[in-house]
């Protein structure tokens, strides 16, 4: 803290950036950040200072560590001006933590920070973007949760249940009609909350899985099973009949009316 402190009293000095450097490298990143941001918070220092050493180490860091810092200090003194950089920087899972706190915190307009880092990013920056956004009350960013945000990867299921919470799965489904792309996006979502081959499998969490998946089942029927939809009918359908299913609040009736339903539309099989 001591170096950083010096370093806030003047332009840039190279060799007490190279002290900040050297002592940032012996970190273990994640078990101190957060308390790095907080002592930094409590310090009366100028905004100013920590915003230009903030850019300097995003951009110029020769140590993931040391760009984690640089990324912290702007989340708490970064402007609009910092936001390509900070996407820039988010893309690469190393950093996407860092860069969702710091433009949650530093954008005029963070929630479409937010949504830009989530659209350019895949894997786990696409995740952590995703879970950033899951307060969001953006129309702009509820309709993309739904319509784009998953996209067949594993990994959706890490972030399936905030998108489906965060973007109003099952009252988007109530809708008399959807396009295409909008039910296909439902459905990828409705997939990686069912699959139980993924990690996460958390449809029992979702308040309004069994309304959704009847209206996703109405939907497919008005349009006609094709085969992408009929291997996410039966993937739902193996979930339905599974112990966490099971174990779930819902009624075993309002269960086996769905499943009843669900299976009208799957090819009949063999006895």
């Amino acid at each position: 803290m001591a170096t950083t402190v010096r370093l806030l009293g003047g332009p840039p000095d190279r060799d007490v950036l190279t002290v900040l450097d050297r002592r940032l490298r012996r970190l273990v990143w994640h078990r101190h950040a957060t308390s790095i941001r907080t002592t930094i918070q409590r310090r009366d220092l100028p905004g100013d200072r920590l915003r230009l050493l903030g850019r300097w180490c995003a951009t110029r860091g020769e140590h993931p560590n040391t760009v984690a810092f640089g990324m912290t200090l702007l989340g708490l003194r970064g402007t609009d001006d910092d936001r390509d950089t900070l996407l820039s920087l988010g893309v690469h899972s190393a950093f996407a933590k860092e860069a969702c706190v710091a433009l949650a915190h530093s954008q005029a307009e963070p929630d479409r920070a937010l949504l830009a880092l989530a659209r350019r990013s895949v894997g786990w920056s696409r995740v952590h973007a995703v879970e950033a956004l899951a307060e969001s009350d953006d129309p702009v960013v509820m309709e993309w949760l739904v319509r784009e945000s998953c996209t067949g990867d594993v990994l959706d299921a890490y972030a399936a249940l905030a998108v489906a919470k965060a973007g109003d799965l099952a009252g988007v489904l109530a809708h008399d009609s959807l396009d295409e792309n909008m039910l296909d996006g439902a459905a990828r979502v409705l997939h990686a909350l069912t699959d139980l081959d993924a990690p996460v499998a958390a449809l029992a969490s979702y308040p309004g899985a069994l309304r959704a998946v009847d209206d996703y089942v109405r939907h497919v029927a008005a349009r006609g099973p094709g085969t992408w939809h009929v291997r996410g009918l039966a993937r739902i359908d193996r979930y339905l009949g599974s112990t966490g299913a099971r174990r779930a609040p819902w009624p075993p009736d309002d269960v086996r009316h769905v499943r009843s339903r669900l299976r009208a539309l799957l090819p009949a099989r063999d006895s």
